[in-house]
């Protein structure tokens, strides 16, 4: 969002108003809530969309919508085919990883090789 343009959702409540529209669309649809049919549905880029989320009262709504279509991912992963799902909620952040503790500590013991 450049300094000095009109925003197009000058309002938190309008931006929230017509994200639901499309997830609702989507739902009445019985299809999945995408991230590029919201910015298309929305007539903004991801990045004006992610700038959005950095005013004011917008934070949350942006967070709300995009919710929405990490629970369509998230039920994507239980399909048998979650490869795309997982990439998805990657771009979301979303972490594959795996930690190991040990409550014992690790003892290691250098052996000189025989000559």
């Amino acid at each position: 969002m450049s300094k000095g343009k009109a925003l197009k959702y000058p309002k938190p409540e309008l931006l929230l108003k017509r994200g639901m529209e499309y997830v609702q669309q989507r739902n009445k649809e019985k299809k999945p809530v995408l991230y590029s049919g919201l910015l298309l549905w929305l007539g903004l880029s991801r990045t004006t969309f992610l700038e959005y989320g950095k005013r004011d009262k917008f934070g949350e709504i942006v967070d709300t919508l995009k919710t929405y279509i990490q629970k369509d991912y998230e039920e994507l992963l239980h399909s048998g085919k979650p490869v795309g799902a997982i990439f998805a909620l990657k771009q979301f952040g979303w972490k594959d990883e795996e930690n190991l503790v040990s409550t014992k500590p690790l003892v290691v013991r250098w052996v000189s090789p025989k000559k």
